[in-house]
């Protein structure tokens, strides 16, 4: 119980600290990865993802994603899908493979039936680049989970 109660309050202050972070750069698109894929170890968790870039001003952009989790891990996940706004110090970021990069961050989720989580991670060209999360992700599974998370898009 004291697991699941410390992943709601992580979720909930990752949450609150992405408004923070979007107040020093602009939204510039929308980046979407569904889930191809999981492997999990309690202490360990990889799962793969497709991904898609919308850009406000450009053509949509493909991606692979990774995301490699170390920590406490007790969920059965079986579909995941996260939506996150794509923050940037700039305005235009449409240039091919734009957010290819490895982006960190902490995470915290409590997962009953379709659950809900929070992942802000920061990362790309230069560190710059923020993925902010704009919608709760539609995963089906149990349990809960506190992770140091690596997002790696190729």
């Amino acid at each position: 119980m004291k697991l699941v109660l410390s992943a709601a309050l992580l979720a909930t202050a990752l949450t609150a600290s992405s408004a923070l972070a979007a107040e020093s750069g602009t939204q510039v698109g929308v980046l979407t990865c569904k889930m191809t894929g999981v492997e999990t170890v309690v202490v360990y968790t990889r799962e793969e993802f497709d991904c898609e870039y919308k850009p406000h001003k450009g053509a949509p952009q493909s991606y692979t994603g990774v995301i490699k989790e170390v920590g406490v891990n007790l969920s059965v996940t079986k579909e995941n899908t996260m939506v996150w706004g794509v923050i940037a110090p700039v305005d235009d970021l449409s240039s091919p493979d734009a957010l290819r990069g490895t982006y960190v961050g902490g995470s915290g989720q409590v997962e009953i039936g379709a659950g809900a989580a929070a992942n802000i991670l920061v990362g790309g060209s230069g560190k710059t680049i923020s993925l902010q999360p704009i919608s709760v992700n539609g995963m089906k599974g149990f349990g809960a989970a506190l992770e140091i998370s690596a997002f790696e898009l190729k």
